[in-house]
């Protein structure tokens, strides 16, 4: 994929519109949506036109939480195919069954140093999975 995509999910209109300004500075198209359901709809478009390999999501958010939206993702690609960052304020009360359906779990609000360097370890381990096969 020649475009790095990221489709970055919340309900917080004002941390939507922070982090993809500050993300679109590092390079990246970003794709916004408030919640998951918008979330999942803009996925598989982009997934028909060009590909979209990193999700940043909340994880509560009133149309369509993270989760949710982490089980669809997951049900049609692999951690191989998309790496999935979850974003939470109760980083310490995350069901194990919830946990695993994501690559990475971010505290909210989200740290900018630290989303920028998630973004590159997505890609890092992206691309050494594709190399690996």
């Amino acid at each position: 994929m020649s475009i790095k995509r990221v489709l970055f999910v919340d309900d917080e209109p004002a941390i939507v519109k922070c982090m993809s300004q500050m993300v679109k500075l590092l390079g990246y198209e970003v794709i916004p949506a408030s919640g998951g359901t918008e979330a999942y709809k803009k996925f598989v478009e982009a997934q028909e036109n060009g590909g979209l390999e990193i999700v940043i999501t909340d994880f509560k958010m009133a149309e369509g939480d993270g989760v949710t939206l982490a089980k669809e993702i997951r049900r049609g690609y692999s951690c191989r195919e998309v790496y999935i960052i979850g974003l939470t304020g109760w980083i310490s009360n995350i069901p194990r069954e919830d946990a695993v359906l994501f690559d990475e779990i971010l505290p909210k609000p989200p740290i900018m140093a630290e989303v920028i360097a998630a973004l590159d370890r997505a890609y890092l381990n992206l691309k050494e999975l594709k190399e690996i096969g």
